[in-house]
């Protein structure tokens, strides 16, 4: 098994890359518009803060899919979310990162990891 994702610390825009985290750790499938809904945070650096967190060894999937932004115009963009299969092996190899994953996601978004 390859070595645990790295949490966000302190780097430009910290608070735009913990909130796409804690949407993926909640189990959400986001794209930039879920994102700005969610948060309220602009669209125009999201896809560099998924960049980001998946260099840093998340696991993260993405696929295209056609959604509405927010002046309700029909778009096609990227969404995001956490490789499943991959979390739950970080969690059963680290029971400790399963803890700090869900600490994390409750901080920062509200609700529990949905990965186990």
């Amino acid at each position: 098994m390859s070595r645990l994702p790295l949490f966000p610390t302190d780097e430009h825009f910290i608070t735009h890359t913990r909130a796409v985290l804690a949407m993926l750790l909640r189990g959400e499938h986001c794209d930039q518009f879920s994102y700005h809904q969610h948060t309220g945070l602009p669209i125009a650096d999201f896809r560099t803060r998924v960049s980001e967190l998946y260099r840093n060894g998340w696991p993260i999937e993405r696929a295209f899919h056609h959604t509405h932004d927010n002046n309700g115009e029909p778009r096609r963009c990227k969404y995001y979310w956490l490789d499943r299969e991959l979390m739950r092996a970080y969690f059963g190899q680290e029971p400790a990162f399963k803890t700090r994953c869900e600490a994390f996601a409750q901080k920062y978004g509200g609700s529990l990891c949905r990965a186990s």
